[in-house]
């Protein structure tokens, strides 16, 4: 996840053999990674000047990268067209029903992910997609459901749970999501994202030696932006509630830039 590093080295590909397709798409990812839209799009546009006729894969792939960016009708047109050449691909229809919820089109989000389901796609992450597409529609009981079997599903698949614990937040069934949180830190007592997630928790105090240690996980750039999020966010309230304003403010920005 070192992005940086790698756009350099791509660009430096790119610059030696500007034929190479797969240079230019790894570089697409990686500005993709680094929220920088006018880089992406520029290596895309190269990607498609070289394939000419790029098949399902590729299509696929360029679709994500477009996901990346929140072009969603952009990422669900390049889906389509791959799933023109592979009707029975699992993957492409998920991500087509993980990019239909994202645009608000939960209906058509939900089809695809059955489809997707019926073809053997993982049945935790379709699940857990599903879920999501429910609570935005405001099914909160069938969402908890399918929370609760993607759960069960997940068995001890950390990565898994740290996102049914998000799902439970959005909901509001905190309990739950300290349950998701308290399991990932018993199979990964270093996990970043568990840790940060339940600095979150409402009603939980964080001890000194727990803020020292989200200050230094928040200058991390290998964490994923979102885990920064939580971080700057649950900082912001451990200083506010310390009555440190100055450093409370500075990580809330931190959150806010990041989100």
């Amino acid at each position: 996840k070192q992005h940086e590093e790698a756009e350099t080295a791509f660009s430096a590909v790119a610059r030696l053999r500007p034929n190479d397709l797969q240079a230019y798409l790894n570089l697409a990812i990686c500005t993709m990674e680094l929220r920088r839209p006018e880089q992406a799009f520029a290596a895309i546009s190269r990607v498609e000047e070289l394939a000419k006729q790029p098949d399902a894969a590729l299509l696929h792939q360029i679709g994500n990268i477009y996901r990346g960016l929140g072009r969603h009708l952009v990422a669900e047109d390049y889906y389509r067209r791959a799933l023109e050449q592979r009707p029975q691909a699992a993957e492409i229809w998920y991500a087509l029903g993980d990019v239909l919820a994202q645009a608000g089109d939960h209906e058509a989000a939900l089809e695809a992910l059955k489809k997707a389901l019926g073809l053997g796609f993982d049945v935790t992450a379709v699940k857990l997609r599903m879920a999501r597409a429910l609570t935005s529609r405001g099914a909160l009981e069938e969402a908890k459901a399918l929370l609760a079997e993607a759960y069960d599903s997940a068995g001890d698949t950390a990565g898994f749970l740290v996102k049914i614990a998000e799902e439970y937040t959005l909901i509001g069934d905190f309990p739950a999501q300290e349950r998701c949180l308290n399991r990932v830190l018993e199979l990964q007592p270093q996990n970043v994202a568990a840790f940060a997630g339940l600095a979150l928790a409402p009603g939980r105090k964080l001890t000194e030696a727990d803020a020292a240690r989200l200050r230094r996980m928040s200058d991390d750039r290998t964490i994923d932006p979102e885990i920064r999020v939580n971080i700057g966010f649950a900082l912001g309230n451990y200083h506010r509630h310390a009555k440190e304003y100055d450093d409370s403010f500075r990580y809330y920005r931190l959150g806010n830039r990041l989100k």
